[in-house]
């Protein structure tokens, strides 16, 4: 089973090198793939990318405090959503609470880089196999394979320059999370609370963005997501990602046409040149 390991920012990198060099030692079989190790000098990055997105049949996402918005990462999480399904996408974080996640990353079940969780990341893997071992067996081997990477993990430096902000403002959202979280894992989730999430404009942004979720906006959330949308291009390091935010933002600008409104005085400037793999 072929693993994409995705990563952004050094203690990302660094976290995703110990998965990529460490999992195939507790599970044998797997073949794990980050662009740092595997894309060949002088290959064309993107085709090869692209390849091993579509050829993966389950993702690790690595978050830290430092990353939560980086484009590449929302760029790679987002190409492996339509790749595999969405329980095959799993956010790895380090020094972070599930509730520091925003969409559209929230919409993956993620897990800590502990013990726990780590146990709980190696369960998915397993059970995504065709063949996958015994969870006895699958706890022994962890027990004795669970320290080496424990003492990678620790090895990381604290990173002082990101702090997350507490969000008090967004209670309601971070319990509804924690609710849609909690019945998934028990496969129940409630149809209302999942209902209550997809009302909201970031949710419709990233997962419904057609001419119904564009008509259902008030003009505040339409400006809102354009201005978020404009710094998002900004700060993009990927052309791809560059015209998709683009193409989105003329779809808002038709809709504030066709309502007579005015429309906000953002525009993205001439696309820059992609920089690959290595602008994360």
């Amino acid at each position: 089973m072929r693993v994409f390991i995705s990563w952004s920012g050094p203690r990302s990198q660094a976290v995703a090198a110990a998965l990529a060099e460490l999992l195939p030692d507790a599970i044998q079989g797997l073949v794990t793939w980050m662009s740092q190790h595997d894309i060949g000098a002088g290959s064309r990055w993107s085709q090869e990318l692209n390849a091993e997105l579509e050829a993966s049949q389950f993702g690790i996402v690595c978050l830290t405090p430092e990353n939560l918005a980086a484009p590449w990462l929302l760029f790679e999480a987002g190409s492996l959503a339509k790749s595999v399904s969405e329980s095959r996408v799993v956010p790895y974080r380090l020094n972070l609470h599930s509730t520091d996640v925003e969409f559209p990353l929230a919409q993956f079940q993620g897990v800590d880089a502990t013990r726990d969780g780590t146990y709980q990341l190696l369960l998915s893997l397993n059970s995504s196999r065709e063949e996958p071992l015994a969870e006895d067996r699958l706890r022994r081997i962890f027990n004795r394979w669970w320290p080496d990477l424990e003492a990678r993990l620790a090895s990381i430096p604290v990173s002082s320059a990101v702090v997350v902000q507490e969000r008090d403002d967004r209670e309601l959202l971070e319990e509804i999370l924690q609710l849609v979280r909690s019945g998934n894992s028990r496969g129940d989730a409630s149809v209302a609370v999942q209902a209550e999430v997809a009302k909201t404009p970031a949710w419709k942004y990233w997962h419904t963005m057609d001419q119904s979720a564009l008509e259902s906006m008030t003009l505040d959330d339409l400006r809102d997501v354009y201005s978020h949308l404009a710094r998002r291009w900004k700060e993009s390091g990927s052309l791809g990602d560059e015209d998709d935010i683009a193409r989105k933002m003329e779809s808002l600008r038709e809709e504030f046409a066709a309502r007579g409104a005015g429309v906000p005085d953002v525009f993205p400037e001439p696309y820059r040149v992609a920089k690959g793999p290595q602008a994360r």
